[in-house]
């Protein structure tokens, strides 16, 4: 799809699956009935450009927030998306132009865009995407030509066999501060350690090396309570869910300092970053 086509798509439009029932936790579980503020809806609101994301964030004006950007492309289908070169040439100066560079993280599957990155700008924080189908040969036993290394194509080049098959450390190789891993593995996309044949893919050992490293553990996507309750028993640094309302009651009930206030809502700057 062209930008053109892409911002016709109508992105204000509430989601009938999930909200009233989240609304109803959050009343019940993290705000008060009196100052809870309903999810708000802003007619006309389309798909944004990083350019029109950074100024949103910007005439907010709250300068503790930060971005985490991903970039999304298949080493093994590179027609499908912008080519490497693209992401490491044009990203980051259009966060420098709006002074989001040092408020930034990148991270990706594809790691060739972190080794590039990293190169060109070492002072930007690369976040190591994984789970455990990036960090195994290739089932395929096809070559790419245009890969470094057909055999663990989704790692940018690195030969985890000469880390013994030690992904942490791999991770750490190419100045990585962040790793993220999938939580675990299971028979669903929603599998909670309670899951039958759930298999953990971050734990305690996993935190521990990376710690060791000098790197952060910020594993994905956690929805469950349950699962929420076990990585922080791991001891990771942060957790990446579709429902941050339940990471932050589960800490709250540990006593644990999370979340931020909120900031007013501007219409405005929705409006101005849009335009």
């Amino acid at each position: 799809m062209t930008l053109a086509q892409v911002k016709t798509l109508d992105c204000s439009l509430q989601l009938a699956a999930q909200p009233q029932q989240e609304r109803e936790f959050l009343r019940a579980n993290l705000w008060n009935c009196h100052t809870y503020e309903p999810d708000i809806v802003h007619p006309g609101t389309t798909i944004a450009t990083l350019e029109e994301v950074l100024e949103l964030v910007k005439c907010y004006g709250d300068e503790g927030v930060t971005i985490n950007l991903e970039t999304k492309l298949s080493p093994t289908a590179p027609n499908e998306t912008l080519s490497v070169d693209t992401y490491i040439t044009d990203l980051i100066p259009i966060l420098q132009k709006h002074g989001f560079e040092s408020r930034t993280s990148i991270q990706s599957f594809d790691w060739r865009t972190l080794v590039g990155i990293h190169a060109a700008y070492p002072e930007v924080t690369i976040v190591a995407l994984l789970d455990e189908t990036t960090v195994v040969p290739d089932e395929t036993n096809m070559t790419y030509p245009w890969l470094e290394n057909s055999v663990y194509p989704w790692l940018g080049g690195v030969d985890l066999d000469a880390f013994s098959g030690d992904w942490v450390a791999a991770a750490h190789s190419i100045g990585a501060s962040i790793l993220s891993p999938n939580h675990g593995t299971g028979n669903a996309s929603d599998a909670t350690v309670n899951t039958p044949d759930y298999v953990p893919f971050t734990t305690k050992d996993v935190v521990d090396r990376a710690h060791g490293l000098g790197m952060q553990v910020i594993p994905w996507t956690v929805d469950a309570e349950v699962t929420i309750s076990k990585l922080l028993d791991d001891g990771v640094d942060a957790i990446i869910s579709n429902y941050p309302e339940r990471v932050m009651y589960v800490g709250r009930q540990r006593g644990l300092s999370v979340g931020r206030a909120r900031n007013p809502s501007k219409p405005e700057c929705l409006v101005n970053a849009s335009a």
